[in-house]
């Protein structure tokens, strides 16, 4: 076997990475770190608004990925212990936001959202939003109680989306709400005031 060809791509390799030095780019045009770039960071590494300031031609994702490269700043990584599973799960459901994170210190929200999603953890539906218009809000509310969405309720009904997008209605129309109390299986009543 001829090692000639294996031995000209290393050396052709060698010529390239010194020939890259010698630019200060990248076969993509990105500039490559210098010494003298790695020094700053080195003495400046937690500030990182001087950092900003001494390498002005260097994005902060470029200083953060070369401070990893240089392992100068210790990547924390939390893991989820057994009793924080077991209070994310017993919390998840109802408890607030700001109550979730209150709880769980040193946690941001898509850290305790990522973990619950993991945990195949749902949070309760928000209420729906009331509108003002007092027909509107109790077939609303109805669905609701029989947990159908309002996309269900449309379909129910034969409308496309009207239900759906009620929140923006001024005005509503009598016969998609009678069609509504119907399909929700009510009925209407006329009380004369004699």
């Amino acid at each position: 076997m001829d090692f000639r060809y294996l031995t000209s791509n290393a050396n052709r390799s060698m010529r390239n990475r010194e020939r890259l030095k010698r630019n200060g780019h990248t076969a993509s045009g990105r500039m490559l770190w210098t010494e003298h770039e790695d020094e700053i960071l080195r003495q400046w590494y937690p500030n990182r608004q001087m950092l900003k300031r001494k390498l002005r031609n260097r994005s902060a994702f470029a200083i953060k990925g070369r401070v990893q490269k240089l392992k100068l700043g210790s990547i924390t990584r939390r893991f989820w212990t057994g009793k924080e599973v077991c209070k994310l799960r017993k919390l998840w459901k109802h408890a607030p936001k700001a109550e979730l994170l209150s709880e769980f210190e040193g946690r941001t929200w898509a850290s305790l959202d990522c973990a619950a999603q993991r945990q195949g953890l749902r949070r309760d539906r928000a209420p729906k939003k009331i509108t003002g218009i007092r027909e509107l809000d109790v077939l609303r509310k109805r669905a609701g109680d029989l947990n159908l969405t309002l996309k269900d309720l449309d379909a129910m009904c034969g409308f496309r989306n009207y239900f759906t997008k009620s929140a923006r209605r001024n005005k509503p129309r009598p016969f998609k709400l009678l069609k509504a109390i119907y399909a929700l299986d009510g009925h209407i009543e006329i009380v004369w005031n004699d």
